[in-house]
């Protein structure tokens, strides 16, 4: 028996299996694909927030991980694809689908996320006839045809690219405004043989033998857009079916996990793109909170005072909106918050000459402390 088994080979997988073998714990990684790295294997671009990343496409990223994995001694069981928790014994298990169980002191949950299906009319029924999931995997039937790709995202934009620079024609539908990154979006604006379709949605595939049109609703009514083969991109929807009989899931079927990651059953924990509420590591969260304050800092950067003016400094009240004179206030906009006077004169710099002799000067002024100078000190 295991100390830990961690179900699911993502990248919140293998970083679990680390940790683990930091701390000392004896930890068993299954894995449902032939490969640790997840959906890495399905990323056709180089990752440009990935901090710490090899140069690469996602399935380079992948490999790291699992030489990673194999260099520090953890086990790994490749396509073990888990068909239950069970938690009626002393200690938790995993069955999986060859009929093989897997105990361990405690169990963390990293199954991830699978692209999400259309579920209209004509998609299961000609999916390998026109129907795909991956340009990468399909881009030798999809080349020089009209196809139709859905989706507003990352992976919809850099499949209608990649289908783009082969010759095909393309039309790029999506239900909403797109998410996809500025990069993805100005190159796909820049290209004469894609057509974006905002703010549709597919009813329907159509076709007999193979793909020959979808149906479309969108601002201009139920029209037909001609294809003669369909990429679907619209998302991920999360790995827990085998979980729903024994853990608290929340309606789209994402694991419902606390601040420490556990979940509704003791020694069960959950982590990564199978949970809501996503929880990230801490420095990661701290930076992207402080990335995507953006409106703050414009207005502080706006606002603040700045450093090196020779000339008179302007009034306090810019920074802090405080009108009476010698009222102490607290500005923000100072590094270490000191009380400040809005009255407070300023002084020449230490060592410097007032009236023909050095500057004594050992008043005291509201909030500035003593003002000695190097020539006080020498005293």
């Amino acid at each position: 028996m295991s100390d830990l088994v961690i179900v699911g080979g993502g990248p919140a997988g293998v970083s679990a299996a680390l940790w683990a073998r930091q701390l000392g714990l004896d930890a068993r990684l299954l894995d449902a694909g032939p490969e640790p790295g997840g959906q890495l294997h399905l990323i056709h671009y180089a990752p440009r927030d990935f901090a710490g990343a090899v140069p690469g496409v996602g399935s380079a990223i992948a490999a790291t991980m699992a030489q990673q994995l194999e260099g520090n001694g953890v086990t790994i069981e490749r396509e073990e694809v888990a068909l239950a928790l069970d938690v009626g014994g002393s200690e938790p298990a995993v069955l999986t689908a060859d009929g093989r169980r897997f105990e361990a002191s405690a169990v963390l949950i990293t199954t991830g996320a699978r692209r999400r299906h259309l579920g209209i009319p004509g998609e299961r029924e000609l999916e390998g006839r026109g129907v795909s999931y991956s340009a990468t995997r399909d881009k030798a039937q999809l080349v020089g045809r009209k196809v139709a790709v859905i989706g507003g995202g990352d992976a919809a934009f850099e499949n209608a690219l990649m289908l783009a620079d082969a010759g095909s024609a393309i039309t790029l539908i999506s239900r909403g405004t797109p998410r996809a990154r500025p990069e993805f979006r100005e190159r796909v604006a820049s290209q004469p043989n894609i057509e974006r379709l905002d703010a549709a949605r597919v009813t329907s595939i159509l076709g007999n033998d193979r793909v020959e049109a979808v149906a479309v609703q969108s601002k201009r009514g139920a029209h037909e857009v001609p294809a003669e083969g369909v990429v679907v991109k619209i998302g991920m929807t999360p790995n827990s079916e085998w979980l729903a009989a024994t853990l608290d899931l929340d309606p789209q079927g994402f694991v419902r996990v606390d601040e420490s990651l556990r979940t509704s059953l003791p020694r069960v924990w959950a982590a990564g793109d199978v949970t809501r509420p996503m929880r990230p590591s801490l420095a990661v969260r701290s930076a992207r909170c402080c990335a995507r304050s953006d409106r703050r800092f414009d207005a502080w950067r706006v606002d603040r005072p700045r450093r090196g003016r020779r000339s008179e400094p302007e009034p306090w009240s810019r920074w802090a909106p405080v009108e009476s004179a010698g009222t102490p206030i607290r500005s923000a906009h100072l590094r270490f918050h000191r009380t400040i006077w809005l009255d407070a004169p300023r002084r020449p710099k230490q060592g410097t000459w007032v009236d023909g002799r050095p500057h004594l000067d050992q008043r005291r002024s509201p909030g500035r402390g003593a003002c000695s100078s190097r020539l006080d000190r020498r005293r």
